[in-house]
């Protein structure tokens, strides 16, 4: 990590904006746009298995909390169909008091599903929820 001592802050901070910039414009170029989106109703599996993988690396994950869970469905760019849940999480720190909701976004693919996106950042979780159309 020398390369993090030999830059400034200003540049260190400019390399994190770009970097969450293209990380945002790369899940935007596979996220169905608002015009090309539906939602639909999650079955129980698909709650569950989503609310399993989005509680899986929290330090209590029998702790969890769930609000605002939605289905989308739309194609992306390329047209190819998808099928993703938003939602947001809350769970216990290490001091054992809940740390606030963050936001996530799985994709249901098959039998299984993927965190493709969580953060505990909060600029990126108004940015995530307001993609999710909430």
């Amino acid at each position: 990590m020398l390369w993090q001592h030999t830059r400034s802050p200003e540049k260190l901070s400019a390399i994190k904006g770009l970097s969450l910039w293209a990380f945002l414009s790369i899940l935007a170029g596979c996220y169905p746009t608002t015009a090309e989106r539906s939602y639909f109703a999650l079955t129980a599996a698909e709650t569950s298995a989503v609310k399993r993988a989005a509680s899986y690396n929290l330090k209590d994950p029998s702790s969890a909390q769930f609000r605002n869970i939605r289905g989308i469905e739309g194609t992306d760019t390329s047209g190819a169909v998808h099928r993703y849940v938003c939602g947001q999480v809350n769970g216990k720190n290490s001091f054992g008091a809940y740390s606030g909701f963050n936001t996530f976004v799985a994709e249901i693919a098959g039998t299984g599903v993927d965190i493709v996106f969580h953060s505990t950042s909060q600029a990126q979780n108004r940015a995530q929820f307001a993609n999710c159309g909430f």
